[in-house]
């Protein structure tokens, strides 16, 4: 009689949060009508529940907000692996079916549990087997740009780098497109800011050195580590190069430079 009437209930909560996001279905799961972690963990219903809101909120938005996965996270490891496996079925694109496994993947915590330890790796094992074919969709279907874009995305989620970036360095090559790495997000990808500053001032002012570049600009309040990150992107990029003429360093602009002007040079 009392798992019947908790089934009941379970059923019309079911209906209650159909439209309902994620954080509003734990929250009232949990608080509202109190139930216990045990009581929602031994209900198929509303694991069930918990898994279509999991899936929706990964669907919109390819992760799960870090306070809703160490709030739940027991609850979203128990039905990950049920997930991971829809998404799998799911008529969704590669790119979109492995940002998605990558999401489920990182609500799966480790606790040193050999169940839930387990569904991790194997969804895991589910995003990497997608690999190959996602950079092939991306390479098939976007702009090169585009393509290389979403592929950084991807190595940065999962960081699965080194296996990801020899297809593109491959498909960067053939399109006459040159790589660098990004240092500290800093991509470059506009024309305009600090970094067409800098090249106006490598051009027409001597001597080039950072602090003339300081009062090219007008900089409030320069002090010695003053844009050091801009600078250190500028040269991990190639944009730059460092000139030492006895005790002073001078810059003048890099190999890359003229890539970057013509929309040939790609942060990944």
């Amino acid at each position: 009689m009392e798992s019947t009437r908790h089934e009941v209930l379970a059923d019309k909560l079911n209906q209650e949060l159909a439209g309902a996001d994620l954080e509003r279905t734990m929250d009232e799961l949990t608080t509202l009508y109190a139930y216990s972690e045990d009581e929602i963990l031994e209900s198929p219903v509303l694991m069930n529940l918990v898994k279509n809101k999991m899936l929706k909120e990964i669907k919109d938005k390819h992760y799960i907000s870090r306070e809703l996965k160490e709030k739940y996270e027991k609850y979203f490891g128990a039905v990950g692996l049920g997930a991971a496996k829809e998404i799998i079925q799911s008529g969704a694109n590669p790119y979109s079916k492995f940002l998605q496994l990558d999401a489920v993947k990182e609500t799966i915590p480790y606790r040193f549990v050999p169940a839930m330890d387990t569904n991790r790796d194997m969804v895991e094992e589910m995003r990497d087997g997608m690999l190959f074919d996602t950079l092939k969709y991306l390479f098939g279907n976007f702009s090169v740009r585009d393509a290389l874009k979403r592929a950084s995305i991807m190595a940065d989620r999962s960081r699965k780098y080194d296996e990801i970036y020899p297809y593109v360095k491959e498909f960067a090559q053939k399109h006459g497109i040159i790589l660098f790495h990004k240092y500290k997000g800093i991509t470059f990808a506009k024309k305009d800011g600090m970094m067409r500053s800098l090249v106006d001032y490598l051009k027409d002012v001597e001597p080039k050195t950072k602090e003339g570049f300081l009062d090219y600009i007008d900089s409030v309040g320069r002090g010695p580590g003053q844009h050091t990150t801009f600078f250190s992107a500028a040269k991990s990029a190639g944009l730059i190069v460092p000139v030492r003429n006895g005790r002073q360093i001078t810059y003048q602009l890099g190999p890359n430079y003229e890539a970057w002007e013509n929309d040939k040079l790609v942060a990944f």
